[in-house]
């Protein structure tokens, strides 16, 4: 459009120049008219230059308006994004605890029904250990007492460690006579069989009986 303007001008200075002198024969006339045309032509020339001038500064401004804007936004933008992606490692983090909690509980829960098994599988061994032995005290004690009445022997059952010890009782001290307090016991016998093997054991528990059989007998 300005170059189409601009062409018509040259044309009318054209004119002016060349024509309007022979159709006018003055000069005066045509100094005016060149004049104008002039005139116009500064002033369209310097309405384009305001009009580049105007669409420079528009854009100047919208750069600015828009590193404002980016100045602004994106920092905000860009927090959220990190805070977003803060709260979805957490929530990971979260989600894999619980499922590790959820694991040890499941972990815990079996631990429990098994033990709990166990406790019952004990609790059935106990009473069947108590039955049998509630069954066969008894039958020990009768043993007991004809083991006593046979070999004349009491032992005692508080030593420590691997002491063998008791009382040899003479058949007229009868079998319920305790050891410790019997007036009846003659002699009392004791020996360590730790180290010593059975045979070991018995020869020396023979040997003291026998021993102290023979004192009672010469006493």
């Amino acid at each position: 459009m300005a170059a189409t303007a601009t062409r018509t001008l040259e044309e009318m200075r054209d004119i002016v120049n060349n024509d309007m002198p022979q159709i006018y024969d003055r000069t005066a006339g045509v100094d005016d008219v060149r004049e104008v045309l002039e005139l116009e032509a500064a002033m369209e020339m310097e309405c384009e230059r305001r009009e580049m001038d105007a669409r420079a500064m528009i854009r100047d401004t919208i750069d600015v308006l828009e590193q404002r804007h980016r100045a602004i936004v994106e920092p905000s933008e860009q927090a959220f994004v990190a805070r977003i992606r803060v709260v979805e490692h957490e929530r990971a983090q979260a989600a894999s605890h619980i499922q590790e909690q959820a694991e040890e509980a499941a972990a815990r829960e079996r631990d429990i029904e098994r033990m709990q098994g166990e406790v019952e599988d004990t609790q059935t061994e106990i009473e069947n250990t108590v039955d049998a032995h509630t069954m066969e005290m008894p039958r020990v004690q009768n043993a007991i007492g004809l083991y006593t009445n046979i070999t004349r022997i009491k032992w005692n059952y508080e030593t420590e460690g691997e002491i063998m010890a008791g009382w040899l009782v003479p058949p007229e001290a009868g079998v319920g006579m305790k050891g410790a307090n019997g007036t009846a016991v003659v002699e009392g016998f004791q020996f360590d069989a730790a180290g010593k093997d059975d045979f070991e054991v018995a020869n020396k528990l023979w040997d003291v009986i026998d021993g102290k059989a023979r004192a009672m007998v010469e006493a």
